[in-house]
């Protein structure tokens, strides 16, 4: 019994020490007070123009073009 109980009380210790690190962390965010002008592409971008390539060759001669 004795050795049952040493080697419960590591398995519990370790289970509660990493529990914590495996549930979901709460979200948090700054309050706005008014418009944001963020935007993913950049701040204030107004005119975003995007260009899908079928082919990977096409896509890297474009890159380099500018």
């Amino acid at each position: 019994m004795k050795k049952l109980t040493w080697l419960i009380i590591p398995l519990l210790v370790l289970t509660v020490v990493t529990l914590p690190a495996g549930l979901p962390r709460k979200a948090v965010a700054a309050t706005q007070n008014g418009p944001t002008y963020w935007a993913p592409f950049g701040p204030r971008e107004e005119n975003l123009l995007m260009t899908v390539y079928a082919v990977c060759s096409t896509t890297m001669n474009e890159f380099q073009n500018g």
